[in-house]
């Protein structure tokens, strides 16, 4: 586990997960926004958001999907002009213990796609 401080974190307790699908909406503050502003180079960050769905899978596996946009400024590379710009993503990540994830186990159909990374103190980020 890294000592570094993240900028924009929310924990859920794995305990709070149960078999349906825990959904949970989360927005960057305006101190977390200028921190990544600050870690990322940008001239602002106007706003991150993002939708989050975790789901237990197989053994002890977790699924996080998560769907975000933001609006931000950046200086132009050639002009150093300011540029305002959005972007929307989303991404994919499983979760599991840390034995699970080093272990040369049976690959289960999610394991097959994606190494899972390691939970850590029961919490999920």
């Amino acid at each position: 586990m890294s000592d570094v401080t993240p900028e924009f974190s929310r924990l859920i307790p794995l305990a709070r997960l149960g078999p349906e699908p825990f959904r949970q909406q989360i927005e960057a503050d305006v101190d977390e926004r200028a921190r990544l502003a600050c870690r990322c180079d940008l001239v602002a960050l106007d706003r991150l958001t993002a939708t989050v769905t975790l789901r237990r899978q197989e053994g002890e596996i977790v699924l996080l999907e998560a769907e975000f946009q933001a609006a931000f400024t950046q200086n132009c590379v050639i002009t150093l002009e300011p540029v305002a710009d959005t972007v929307l993503g989303s991404f994919s990540l499983l979760y599991g213990p840390v034995e699970e994830a080093t272990a040369e186990t049976a690959p289960t159909p999610f394991t097959k796609l994606w190494k899972p990374t390691p939970l850590v103190r029961q919490l999920l980020d």
